[in-house]
């Protein structure tokens, strides 16, 4: 890495940097042996957890709230497991991702250039602490509205017989007999399933949504950094007209590059967060009805927070994946805007070159079939909102 880690790189990258060595997938760590053992422990969890959650399935007691529990994490799980495994077997892609944005802070940038990198740098941010927000509040409500408080007010010696319910799903895998002791032990490990799946799921997802958000700042300060201003009419006497559309060329075959790298790394994943997810909301929308019509409002507020967690991952790939497309895109029209009809004949073949590379749009993509982009966003969120008509007749008609 010919760059080093600065404030700004530290400022920037440092929410991707903690969430993926905590998991075991931090690119430039993946040779070592510890973050080996961190995937691995953090694996184990996750299946471990998809097992619990199975097992409460196919046995089928429990309450409603518990059953539709144990539904939502046979379904989320598996992709907390493949945003484990699939970044770790590309992590060359992601390690050339990230050398890239570190020596992106160590460049000498303009101020111009400087101020557009913060702004996307504020945008990864905001979303960053929006979800793990949301996320906090629903692991904290569900971890104390399920605490058996009546536990503490016995001897923990005796098994006598009160409500026990685990955080998450209705623990059916537990033997009848478990002393106090051992299922608060279990309580507290259920609790640190929780927290590891979420982190692989949610906190994966928004902490990509930095380095798209980087990404994004790069090929806007494109425009900005290599000449193209919007208001000259003629290239200056001092400059080598020729020099800066070959460096254009260059940095833009560069971000195209990474690009590309990026949409060969999680298009499977995308396309497997989008299928069992689909499922996931269709659950939880006959999960909301199903409480609002019983007058829970608990679990009401509970669904529209988890509900809001999914519309948030969603909305983070089709958002980044349009600003990808569209930043792409109007680099075309900046390099046609510049005055390239006062250059000589072999620059104007090198502008030529550029708009016909330019004319082949970048697409963020589900399986390489399905373009992320605020279109199709609406198009889900469309979906999901007759879904809720289906649901609404069923209840109420």
């Amino acid at each position: 890495m010919t760059g080093k880690w600065n404030s700004n790189a530290e400022y920037d990258l440092g929410f991707y940097k903690l969430i993926n060595r905590v998991l075991g997938i931090y690119p430039l760590e993946c040779h070592e042996i510890f973050s080996t053992i961190r995937m691995i422990v953090v694996l184990t969890i996750n299946w471990i957890m998809l097992y619990e959650q199975a097992i409460d399935l196919i046995s089928g007691c429990g309450k409603t709230e518990e059953i539709i529990e144990s539904i939502v994490g046979v379904l989320s799980y598996p992709v907390a497991i493949a945003k484990i495994i699939l970044p770790r077997y590309y992590w060359r892609n992601m390690k050339e991702i990230l050398e890239s944005a570190v020596e992106d802070w160590s460049r000498n940038i303009d101020t111009a250039a400087r101020k557009t990198m913060m702004e996307w740098v504020a945008i990864g941010r905001f979303i960053f602490i929006l979800e793990i927000t949301s996320l906090c509040m629903l692991l904290t409500y569900t971890t104390i509205s399920h605490f058996p408080f009546s536990i503490l007010n016995q001897n923990l010696l005796e098994n006598d017989t009160i409500d026990r319910n685990l955080p998450w799903g209705s623990g059916c895998w537990l033997p009848p007999n478990t002393s106090n002791q051992v299922f608060l032990i279990v309580y507290f490990a259920t609790c640190v399933q929780q927290i590891v799946g979420s982190l692989s799921n949610m906190g994966f997802d928004v902490s990509l949504f930095i380095i798209l958000s980087h990404m994004c700042g790069q090929i806007e300060i494109l425009k900005v950094d290599r000449g193209m201003g919007t208001d000259a009419t003629m290239f200056d006497p001092s400059t080598n007209p020729q020099k800066v559309y070959r460096e254009f060329i260059n940095r833009h075959n560069h971000l195209l590059n990474l690009c590309n790298l990026f949409e060969r790394t999680f298009n499977i994943i995308i396309l497997i967060h989008m299928v069992l997810y689909l499922g996931l909301v269709t659950i939880l929308l006959l999960n909301t009805f199903v409480a609002w019509y019983y007058q829970n409002i608990a679990m009401v507020i509970k669904a529209v927070f988890e509900l809001m967690i999914i519309y948030v991952q969603l909305f983070v790939y089709c958002y980044a994946g349009e600003k990808l497309t569209n930043q792409m895109e109007n680099l075309r029209d900046k390099v046609y805007s510049s005055p390239w009809y006062t250059l000589s004949k072999q620059s104007m073949r090198d502008v030529s070159f550029i708009l016909r590379k330019l004319n082949d749009p970048f697409h963020l993509t589900c399986g390489k079939f399905y373009r992320m982009n605020m279109d199709n966003f609406k198009n889900i969120v469309k979906v999901t909102a007759s879904y809720c008509s289906v649901i609404r007749l069923m209840f109420y008609d």
